[in-house]
């Protein structure tokens, strides 16, 4: 998860705190894509009601759900419902948020100057939101210069160098992140060497790019790590060598990116150089932990076939369940193939697993 996204998400906690129905639907939008926090669906579609309970003066939530529930089972429905109504409950416990809501329905016709209250974060998040969303410019504009008020010199020119570089305006993007870099921002050592690897507004350099990629890494960022480890494994821009890109995607696991972890797994399934089905398992229990519902499946298929692990029907669809739950779309067929073999012992064995596995991953979340 990207920080930037993260700090998003803050403020659009606060935001619904304060009845805003705007953070409802984009703190849902958050959970329904997993940018800030770990995709899913049920809570997600227990903030898109939650907005449209408060409002959704512009009717995105309502689209928004309507999407959504295409894609869930009853269950998850049923587990949403029970959580908005958690939420509602939540929000009732504070008068003032009863007072605004109702301001807010009579209409004042001055959302913009509330705007604040949306808990928009960084310059992708405006956007994001505003792409998402349809949100109108001027939305968007004020939006994006109330946080760019908070962020600090660094933050402000990796504001001023996204702008820029979406307007393919590289020399001044490079100039910009650069000077961020020079005050240690890692998001912008990151974007220099994406900018040094494919020659946007500098010379192609990929000695460049693996500098700053290993700064932005130095500093924190588990994208800098992943991509060394891409740059590595893939072996186009740089001789291949695996042992550097399993390090790297180590490294990138350790600084938080499940996906590294999850990719890791997959490299110990399936190349040959370095295969070893017991590693490949405990790689993706790590991922699982950190909420990444592929290596939740992956997990499944390798309790399913008893690859590096002891074969067993009733963890396979604990685990698929589980992936399922968080977002991925091959779980569900897995699992249903999967519970026309099974006993009602063993279903039952299953489910049971799944609930303390759930439990578990949802710990671990809080910790992170």
């Amino acid at each position: 998860m990207k920080g930037d996204s993260r700090k998003a998400v803050e403020l659009y906690r606060k935001a619904v705190s304060m009845g805003n129905s705007m953070a409802m639907n984009a703190l849902g939008g958050a959970y329904s894509l997993g940018d800030g926090v770990r995709k899913d669906h049920v809570q997600a579609y227990a903030y898109f009601k939650l907005s449209q309970k408060y409002g959704d003066r512009y009717g995105f939530a309502q689209e928004n759900l309507e999407k959504l529930v295409r894609k869930m089972t009853v269950g998850e429905r049923d587990e949403g419902d029970l959580l908005y109504e958690k939420l509602l409950l939540e929000m009732a416990d504070n008068a003032d948020i009863e007072a605004r809501h109702t301001q807010d329905a009579q209409g004042d016709g001055d959302f913009e100057k509330n705007n604040d209250a949306a808990g928009f974060g960084d310059s992708d998040d405006c956007i994001y939101v505003g792409d998402m969303y349809e949100i109108s410019e001027k939305v968007k504009k004020e939006a994006c210069e109330a946080i760019k008020k908070e962020l600090d010199r660094a933050d402000q020119e990796v504001f001023l160098a996204q702008d820029t570089y979406r307007k393919k305006k590289y020399a001044e993007a490079f100039e910009s992140y650069k000077k961020a870099a020079d005050l240690g921002n890692p998001t912008a050592c990151f974007q220099l060497g994406i900018m040094y690897e494919n020659g946007e507004g500098v010379n192609k350099n990929i000695n460049e790019a693996i500098k700053w990629y290993e700064k932005a890494m130095s500093k924190g960022s588990a994208t800098g790590a992943g991509q060394l480890a891409n740059l590595f494994y893939d072996g186009t821009s740089v001789p291949k060598d695996v042992n550097k890109a399993v390090a790297y995607y180590t490294r990138a696991g350790e600084l938080g990116d499940s996906s590294a972890y999850y990719t890791l797994g997959l490299l110990f399934s399936f190349d040959s150089s370095i295969r070893d089905l017991e590693k490949a398992a405990n790689l993706f229990r790590k991922a699982v932990s950190m909420g990444n519902p592929m290596a939740m499946n992956s997990l499944g298929v390798a309790y399913l076939s008893g690859n590096g692990v002891r074969q067993s029907n009733a963890q396979a669809y604990a685990y698929f369940k589980l992936a399922r739950r968080y977002g991925d779309r091959s779980a569900q067929e897995n699992l249903d193939k999967l519970a026309q073999k099974m006993t009602d012992g063993e279903r039952d064995n299953g489910d049971s697993l799944y609930e303390n596995l759930l439990l578990e991953v949802m710990a671990d979340d809080i910790k992170q």
